[in-house]
């Protein structure tokens, strides 16, 4: 595995890998593709591993300043915690993982500078601690914004994986009394691919109120949305 796609997005953000950070890598997928054969880890084919996987994990890099603490909800069986981990040995990366195979695969094969939390997002302590929160594929976008906002410390960064079709969603969501605020929307291409990734990112501007994150069941009944017009307007 060349790790061509990879390669390319460390360049861009003036990243030089080692043989060893290549060699854990390529070890890395090795080990999710074996264990794939008989749990259900990845629906992505193993040659489209380098792009879809590896290089997309590392698009949310440039947000993460130098040694930074990052939260990773619903981590999967390591993206984007594992390559942003080998890639950026500085980071200190938290894994959340609700599902008990993707956290088994990820605690038995995650570097040293990742602690893998199986459990459910908003039932983690350590509130307004993290300087940098994001995951891939969690949620629909309301619901994946109130998971974040109060892990991230006041001067910290939200900065989910979306899609460029939800660009109008990811400007207009209400979502200040998170204590959240857009300022910016940065879309990325994956190399080699036609894939382009939004990465909406959010300030954290002032602590979330005690009561958020709601109870799932209240979560996945009322998710945060779009504001509405005032009256009158058009």
């Amino acid at each position: 595995m060349d790790l061509q796609a990879l390669r390319a997005v460390a360049s861009r953000l003036g990243i030089e890998l080692a043989p060893a950070q290549i060699q854990a890598l390529t070890a890395f997928v090795t080990d999710l593709y074996a264990t794939n054969q008989t749990t259900n880890l990845t629906r992505v084919p193993e040659g489209e591993a380098d792009a879809m996987h590896l290089a997309d994990s590392l698009l949310v890099a440039e947000f993460a300043k130098r040694h930074a603490r990052v939260l990773d909800i619903g981590a999967g069986p390591g993206f984007p915690a594992v390559p942003l981990a080998l890639c950026r040995p500085d980071l200190d990366i938290i894994a959340v993982e609700a599902t008990s195979k993707f956290a088994t695969f990820l605690s038995a094969h995650c570097p040293t500078n990742v602690e893998v939390v199986n459990g459910r997002a908003e039932e983690l302590d350590g509130r307004e601690t993290v300087d940098l929160v994001t995951g891939r594929a969690l949620a629909p976008l309301g619901i994946q914004l109130e998971l974040s906002a109060a892990w991230c410390k006041v001067g910290g960064l939200v900065v989910p994986f979306r899609t460029p079709a939800e660009r109008e969603a990811c400007a207009t969501i209400n979502i200040g009394v998170l204590g959240l605020r857009l300022v910016a929307l940065e879309e990325r291409q994956i190399p080699g691919t036609d894939v382009v990734r939004l990465f909406p990112v959010y300030e954290k501007v002032r602590p979330t109120p005690a009561e958020y994150p709601r109870p799932w069941a209240r979560i996945k009944a009322r998710p945060f949305s779009a504001r509405l017009p005032k009256p009158g307007s058009s």
